[in-house]
């Protein structure tokens, strides 16, 4: 995989892993998730990043190929749907219109 990046305060660091497309998307969540929409009614938490910014990222990372699904390593600060800057670390999957959560690692915190 290609080597991370810094984009506006976050690393971004691509993560190779042996899942299939299904696994991912059941492991997919939208608390946490990351966009530049103003979500309304919702009960999860999330991260914002203005709309400019958001496509720039996501042009910079490039089509999404579902065939061969993309994980990123995301850390940084950004504005929580709280209002409020807050830590992002997690993993993420792009989408068109931002980053779902992955929860790589659910069974293992879950089991212990």
């Amino acid at each position: 995989m290609a080597e991370g990046f810094s984009f506006r305060g976050l690393e971004m660091l691509p993560v190779s892993v042996k899942l299939s497309t299904e696994e991912i998307m059941s492991k997919m969540t939208f608390e946490g998730a990351i966009t530049h929409e103003h979500l309304k009614n919702v009960t999860f938490e999330y991260f914002m990043m203005t709309k400019s910014d958001l496509e720039e990222l996501l042009e910079k990372i490039g089509p999404v190929d579902p065939e061969k699904p993309a994980l990123y390593q995301i850390k940084g600060t950004l504005i929580s749907s709280r209002l409020k800057n807050d830590a992002v670390d997690g993993y993420y999957y792009p989408t068109h219109w931002g980053f779902l959560r992955v929860n790589l690692f659910e069974e293992e915190e879950t089991s212990n």
